[in-house]
């Protein structure tokens, strides 16, 4: 394969595109001239992932890990047909290797930018040890957006929530008031790290509002575990 891509000019052009063409699904197959196949593998990778979301799957840990294996599977099966597939490299298919991998990037973004809205889940990174060793600073979570829609939040959910004075997202578990708290609002939620010596909760803030919590901690992606 390298040696066909040597017999053009610029070859070491061709073998960078070739490398990049690897980290974008279907890009591969459009790099050797397959461009409707590319194509079809890029948008049944991306409805995968909105059905995973609108169906709620990605909100379960076993759903996360069939999701990671579905699109690891299509994405190699992309670069395998590509190769199988090569053919000269003209300038045609270098301008739809461009715009399809300009199209598909741009589509992964706004998926990315718009996962609330559109999935219902969102992603933080976690920047502190207060719940350690449940979540640890710098592992990457799940939250799902949707879950107290039509449920209540309840003892031992790990949920995100903002202050009212603030903007910074805080990811606490839910726990039993203890008897100082029992005359605040009744609606409210008291919310401790499970790190409790190490933890800015309800403590120091006082119990939460439901309105200000934004969704419950499901798993976490990286390292890849349930909770």
């Amino acid at each position: 394969m390298l040696n066909l891509l040597n017999n053009h000019p610029k070859s070491l052009t061709r073998i960078l595109l070739f490398v990049f063409s690897i980290l974008i699904p279907g890009a591969t197959l459009v790099f050797f001239g397959k461009f409707k196949n590319g194509l079809f593998l890029g948008a049944f990778f991306v409805l995968v992932l909105i059905f995973f979301g609108l169906t709620r799957w990605i909100t379960t840990y076993e759903g996360a890990i069939t999701l990671l294996f579905l699109l690891v599977a299509m994405h190699l099966i992309g670069i395998l047909l590509g190769v199988v597939f090569f053919l000269n490299f003209s300038k045609a298919a270098f301008w739809n290797f461009f715009f399809y991998t300009i199209f598909l990037s741009l589509t992964l973004l706004f998926l990315f930018i718009w996962q609330s809205t559109l999935l219902g889940v969102q992603v933080y990174k976690i920047t502190s040890n207060s719940m350690k060793p449940s979540i640890f600073a710098g592992d990457i979570v799940i939250v799902d957006q949707w879950k107290y829609n039509n449920a209540k939040p309840k003892t031992g959910d790990i949920v995100a929530f903002k202050l009212r004075t603030g903007s910074i997202t805080y990811i606490k578990r839910i726990a039993e008031r203890p008897d100082y708290a029992r005359n605040q609002d009744q609606h409210a939620f008291f919310v401790l790290g499970d790190n409790v010596m190490q933890s800015i909760d309800s403590r120091h803030f006082g119990v939460i509002s439901p309105s200000l919590i934004e969704g419950e901690v499901l798993y976490k992606v990286y390292p890849l575990s349930p909770l």
